[in-house]
Formats: C-alpha cells, structure tokens, sequence
C-alpha cells in the first residue's frame, strides 16, 4: 500500500522474494542481480522511510529500478520526520594518474547527476581546476594491450569485475567531449568501443573513433544488440550482463569482438559519416495487427447467435467483445455442472477465463450490463423466493450454536456428576448435529472485488463455483496481483484446473474446496494486458496461459446515433436460455462421441507440432498454446450445453458432436489468432509501437529535417524519438542521413525514406468493409451489407418461440446446489 507518494515498508517486503526476519529489519533477494543468497538489507528508518544495502554492491537506484521504483518513493513522510535530501550521492569514482594518486573524483547522485571534486586542504574543492584530464581507470588502461570504451564509469566498473580492461571519458557522451588530451593513453593499443543503443551513443562511439584511429592498433565498433537483441532504448553493457549473466556476458562479447570488423573512417570527411549503411535494408512490414478474423457468430447456436448481433448493433459495440462475454455468461449459466471426460479419463472442468481488448469508449459497460442481466435478475428472483428459507437455516445455525454453549456450561459448572454427564452426551450430540448442518446460502452467481479470502469463502458457499466479472477488467486483475507474492495467486490457478484449494488463514476459519470452478470474463483496456504481461508472478506461474485474449475491432467512428432497438423476441430467448441453464437440475460429466473425438484429435495433432522448441511457430507461446486443446474441449462442452438447452432438452442426453467439436475449433482457432497477437504485440511494445507512430507522422512530413519530426512529436509522453528512428531504419523504411550540408551552423539530420516502402504498403492497405465482425444473418440486417451470409445460414428457417415465455418473477425454480464441479 502506498501513503501518498511513497510506499510503506509491507508493500516494499511484498515486492520481495525470499524475505526473512532479520535483527530490526530483513533480508531478501536482490533483484538488481541473480541472488541467490538473500544479500539486500531493509529496514524502515524515521517517517516510513525504507533504508536498504546490498551487500554484493548493487547500488541503491539498480535495485529500485528491478522493483519498478524511484528513490522518490522510499523516502516516507517527511512530516514524521527530516525532509529528504533532495538529490543523494549513489556513487563515487575516483579518477587516479599513472601512479595511482587521486587526481580528482566523480560523484553520482540520484535523481541522475554528476558532480567533480577534487583534494584541497584537507578537503573538497568542487571542480577540476589545474588538473590533468585523464580517462577512467588510468593504471589499468596503461597495463593493457587491449581495452573497451564505454560511455560512463558505471560500465566500466561492470567490465572491469568481469576482468575485462575498460574505461571512459569524464565527461560522458555528446558531441566534442572526447577530448585530444585523452588520446595519447590509447596509443598502439587495440580499441572496443561499446555505445549505448541510442542515436547519441553511435554518433559519439563514431566520433571517438575517428579521433583514436590514428594513433591505435585497431577500432572496433561494437553493437550489444548483437549479443542481446532485446536490448532497450538507451542500454548499455551494465544491462546486458544484468539480463545475460557476468560470465555469458564476456563470452559473448569477446565472441562479438573477434567478428566485428575493424573501423575504417572516410578520411575525406571533416565531420561524422552516416550511421545507416547506404544499401536498403530488405523492407521488415510491420505485422498488419488488425487483420484478425471476426468473431465466428455462425458456429453457435440460433439463439445465442441472435442475441450477439443484437446486443452488437443496439449497443453499436464489436461483435467479438460480445460474443466473448456471451460465452463467459453462458459458462456461468452452466454453473460448472457439465465437465469433460476424455478417453485417457482426464477432465476438463466447466469455466473459461476470458479478456476481451478494446480501449476506452468501445462501450464495454453497455455489453456487460445486457448480457449478464439475466443472471442478475435469476438470481434476484431465486433469492427473493427462497429468502425466508435462508433465514430460517440462520437462525436454526445460531440456536444451535447457542445450545452448544449453553450445554458446554452445564457440564463444566453442573453440581451433580449426573448432570454434567447427561450435558457431556447432549453436547456430543449437538456437536454430532452442527458437523452435519446443511447452511442454505443466498444465491451469488458472480462478483468483482473479491479478496482471496472471500472469494474461497464464495466458492464454498455456492457449491464451489463462482465467477469474477468486471465491465473493466483491470481492477480485477490488479485485485488478483495485490495478494500474489502472499499464495492468493494459488487460487485463481486452480480455480481454472478444479485442483483442491485449502486456505488457512489466523483472521478466517480454514476452507477446503475438493473440485472448485471459477469463471472469469473480464473486459479490459490494452495497458492492462501490458502490465499482465509485465507482472512476472502471472507469467511465471501460469495465470496468462489460462486467458483466452481477443483484440477487439473498434467501430469509433463508425457508430450511429439511431441504432437499432433489442428485438423482443431475442431478448426474450436469450433470456429462457440462461434461466433453462441456471436453474437445470441435472449435472454430470460430458464426453466426446465418437466422431467429435476425432475432431478433437486432430485439433490437438496439428497444435502439438508447433510448439517444438526450434521449429514451432507456437514455441514462444508454448505455455499458452499447450492449453488450447483442452481450451477447445471447454468450448466444445459449452457450444454442447447451449445447443442442448435451445433445443428443451439435458446436455447429458447425447454426447458432444463432430459438428459441436468443429464449432470449438473454429472458436478456438479464432481465440488462438488474436493470443498471438497480443503475444507478438506485447513482445514488441513499447519500441514497434512507438516506430508504427512514428511512420505516420514521418509519411505527413513537409520537409525532410528531423527537427520537424522532433516538433510533432512534442509533448507525446514516454515516447523516444531516436528509438523509434532506430527501429524504423532496422525495418527498412527510413535513413537518418548525417551528410554536412556545407551550410553554417549544425544541420538538422535528414530523413530518407526507402523508395520502395511506399509500393508495399500500399499493397496490404486495404480498407475493413466489415468492422464490426457480425456476419449477416435472416434476423437482422447488419449495417454493412456488402458481404453474403455464410452457406450455413442461408434460409435458415424462423426460430421456434413457441416456448419462450417470460418466467415471472417469484417462479424460478430450485437450484442445486453441492457439489456441482464434480
């Protein structure tokens, strides 16, 4: 939790792995580094503040930045306390001559800046006056035939432990700040030099090589992406080995420094050349993410269908987060009743965990309200109904309990043996009687912010299956990550697999739930998925390889003021469906015919292949994609129950069709198309999201300066301007060209665009006739009417209302309650 800006030292712990209990503060595992051994001092100091060491020697701001934290945000209440120090020294490097004498010293402070002092009278001086400029790790540079040249101290010290020689200049990267005073201690020596990934670093690892190149044995260039390609804006070595391991670290980088090829400068020039080479890259297209298939409205049944496109066209929201929170509530309408057996007997339980995308005014509130509305008037109706019922099992619970107390009183306090013996035998029957009590709960079908504690405590009380729906799915799954670190994640993974959940907690009474089914369908916007993504507790321990992701089409901009009003009739199906599948008093276990096996097979034989580790297409997702078959036989279940209850009948009639089967294929397939999407985009962003943004405004620019980009750009937040060019170049589309003009002054560089972009792009630029996903159907006419209605559903005859009346209010009838996931 946080106070204010700042964060208290639980939610500090919980950010922790390993923590443990040590004199007035703890131990934990660093995360700046690959601890092993819990080597991170806390403790809590005046006003909240959160005091921390590692003792390897990871400096304070490393280890922040591994908890995604500032400094800003361990500096507690300065009310309760001093105020904090508004920058803090994080480092000192001491800048010695050939004999090791201190000449002067370099602090870094947090936020970044640096500062120089040098030795006077006992004392600081706090500049560099009438001292010899020399580069870092002067001896070390003299001792060695060889040496990487890094941007900054911090680099060098982390080549430095791996026994590598480096060094650096005192005054950074830029422009003129390698100075000529430096080049004669690199001499007859061969030079590395390693930038930053940034425009700033190659320029300047450009400019420093020109300048060494007389006087050294060699020059060499050295790109990190080459070593680690996920490398992000502005990284450096330090994050390499951070990522990779000290030691794989310099054996990939002396690998990259025997293939490198020497540096040879245009000695014709006065200024840098181009950083890109002058041949076109081969053009890298960026994956056209919205050519995802539609929502396949025509393998689900005529009902089901209807109420998608209606509630699509009256809302004017995407089909596909329709239909995805139409399945969801039809699972929770099922109330987990209707596993799957497979033939080698193992089971797929009843519940979906699904996360519809769609970004903020897609209307998700509207969809959510009409599609679980009849759940929520179900349940409104059976609690209505069976509400003194409720009451009375209360009150015969408390009774009972009271005659407990009371007999338990007797028998400790009866003045006669004969009475405390005859209490003992009544308080065992009691006691015998309260084991065996039977407690009639209120109806819950679903709800949003639960705690783990009250949601084992909701699934035991309805039988054990509940759902989790949010029209805005980020708080649900920030609720979910709050109490990850402390096993609440325990239950929302075995709420899906139906293993056995036990919750001990000191504030509750211990819960046990053999078979729990927990539903979860939670709309959400795309920074949500993001931090998903980024939460590596959910990754690690499987929560995303659970979630059916759909990325939603957007119809903004395509919406009409005069939609078309929920059909009466449809409503009034949809309806009779969810009571028929609520308040079904049947419950057992659905298998495959055996046609519909072999629709199954084949399914799980063509996605098998493609997660190998080397040759799949789906081996970067494997964790996911291994799920999908028994994805699909939960959908295959659920497509069964529905058709079954549209028809009047029990799904435990009949087994699971070839045709049912191949309707969960085609849902799962399109389920696995938009997961892949979201795993590549996530795999991407924020640096391809940022280049994509930036390819529009660089295709409406008027000049060719990239001073003109830089204006555009202005104000865009989290947006780096030279990453999002670096990427654009590697893909092919652009140049930055760094040619002297011949103009006075510093010129702006240029912005070449590859002459052959254009023709490609316009080759996949094609305009969506279909946005909204819903295929025409005889029920409604859809507002795009320029494509034909599947085979399948043309002249389908009138559906049959003749037993769709609307259930009054009051008139529902009981629903089972137990054990249903079994």
């Amino acid at each position: 939790m946080k106070r204010g800006d700042c964060v208290t030292i639980d939610d500090f712990l919980s950010r922790l792995k390993g923590v443990k209990r040590s004199g007035d503060g703890w131990l934990g595992l660093c995360p700046a580094h690959a601890d092993k051994n819990p080597s991170l001092s806390v403790k809590e100091g005046a006003g909240g503040r959160i005091l921390l060491r590692c003792h390897v020697g990871c400096m304070v701001q490393a280890v922040l930045s591994a908890m995604d934290l500032s400094l800003s945000d361990i500096m507690g209440d300065a009310r309760d306390g001093p105020a904090p120090q508004r920058r803090v020294p994080v480092a000192e490097y001491n800048y010695l001559d050939e004999e090791g004498n201190l000449l002067f010293q370099k602090l870094r402070y947090v936020p970044k800046m640096f500062q120089i002092r040098r030795p006077a009278l006992g004392g600081w001086a706090w500049d560099r006056r009438g001292v010899p400029l020399v580069p870092y790790r002067l001896p070390e540079l003299i001792a060695s035939d060889y040496v990487f040249l890094s941007e900054g101290e911090k680099d060098v010290d982390c080549l430095q432990k791996m026994g590598l020689p480096a060094t650096c200049s005192p005054d950074g990267a830029g422009s003129g700040k390698f100075r000529s005073d430096l080049v004669k201690w690199f001499s007859d020596k061969s030079i590395y030099i390693l930038p930053d990934n940034d425009l700033v670093g190659k320029n300047f690892s450009i400019e420093e090589a020109n300048i060494l190149f007389p006087v050294a044995k060699s020059v060499k260039i050295l790109d990190l992406r080459a070593i680690y390609p996920d490398l992000p804006a502005g990284g450096d070595i330090s994050d390499v080995a951070a990522a990779l391991g000290a030691d794989a670290t310099k054996a990939a980088l002396l690998q990259l420094v025997e293939a490198a090829p020497e540096w040879a400068p245009d000695r014709g020039r006065d200024s840098l050349p181009q950083v890109e080479a002058p041949e076109w890259a081969e053009l890298i297209p960026f994956e056209r993410l919205e050519d995802l298939p539609f929502f396949p409205l025509h393998v689900l049944p005529r009902w089901t269908r209807d109420y998608i496109s209606a509630v699509a066209e009256t809302v004017q929201a995407p089909a596909d987060l329709v239909g995805c929170c139409v399945l969801g509530a039809l699972e929770v309408a099922c109330r987990g009743r209707y596993p799957v057996r497979l033939p080698s007997g193992h089971i797929e339980r009843a519940c979906l965990y699904l996360a519809p995308i769609a970004p903020p005014s897609e209307r998700k509130s509207g969809v959510v309200d009409l599609v679980f509305r009849p759940l929520v008037e179900f349940e409104r109706d059976y609690n209505k109904l069976h509400g003194g019922e409720v009451l009375q099992n209360l009150s015969e619970l408390k009774l009972l309990r009271a005659r407990i107390v009371d007999a338990e009183q007797r028998a400790v306090r009866g003045k006669k043996i004969d009475e405390r013996l005859l209490a003992e035998d009544e308080l065992r029957a009691l006691n015998n009687e309260l084991a065996s009590f039977e407690p009639v709960e209120e109806l819950r079908l679903f709800g949003a912010d639960v705690t783990p504690e009250k949601l084992a405590a909701m699934l035991k009380a309805q039988g054990s299956v509940f759902a989790l729906v949010s029209a805005e799915g980020g708080g649900l799954f920030e609720n979910i990550g709050r109490y990850s670190d402390r096993g609440g994640l325990e239950l929302y993974l075995n709420g899906y697999s139906g293993d056995r959940v036990c919750v001990d907690r000191k504030s509750c009474e211990s819960i046990v739930i053999d078979f729990p089914v927990l539903t979860i369908m939670a709309p959400c916007q795309p920074h949500v998925v993001a931090d998903l993504f980024a939460d590596l507790q959910k990754v690690g321990r499987g929560l995303l390889s659970r979630i059916l992701f759909v990325r939603c089409s957007s119809r903004v901009g395509s919406r009409r003021a005069m939609s078309t009003p929920l059909d009466e009739n449809v409503r009034i199906a949809f309806y009779t469906l969810c009571r028929d599948m609520l308040a079904g008093a049947s419950k057992g276990e659905l298998a495959y015919s055996d046609e519909g096996f072999a629709v199954y097979a084949a399914f799980h034989d063509e996605i098998e292949p493609r997660l190998h580790p080397e040759v799949g297409d789906l081996s970067h997702m494997a964790d996911w994609a291994g799920k999908l078959p028994g994805q699909m036989t939960r959908l295959a279940g659920l497509v069964h129950c529905i058709s079954a209850c549209e028809r009047g009948g029990d799904p435990l009639e009949g087994p699971i069709s070839a045709e049912e089967a191949a309707a969960a294929v085609e849902l799962a397939n399109f389920f696995l198309a938009h997961s892949m999407a979201v795993y590549a985009e996530q795999a991407e962003s924020p640096r391809v999201a940022d280049a994509r943004y930036l390819w529009g405004k660089v295709q409406a620019m008027r000049t060719d300066r990239k001073n003109e980009l830089t204006r555009m750009v202005q104000g865009k937040r989290d947006f780096s301007l030279d990453e999002a060019l670096i990427e654009l170049a590697r893909r092919g589309y652009i140049r930055v060209d760094q040619t002297p003009t011949g103009n006075a002054g510093r010129p702006s560089p240029r912005i070449v665009v590859n002459p052959e972009v254009r023709k490609s792009i316009d080759k996949i630029d094609e305009i969506d006739e279909n946005p909204s996903g819903i295929p025409p159907n005889t029920h409604f006419v859809n507002f795009v009417n320029k494509i034909t209605a599947p085979a399948n559903l043309q002249n389908v005859p009138a559906a049959d209302f003749s037993r769709l009346v609307e259930v009054p209010a009051g008139e529902v009838g009981p629903l089972p309650f137990g054990e249903m996931a079994r």
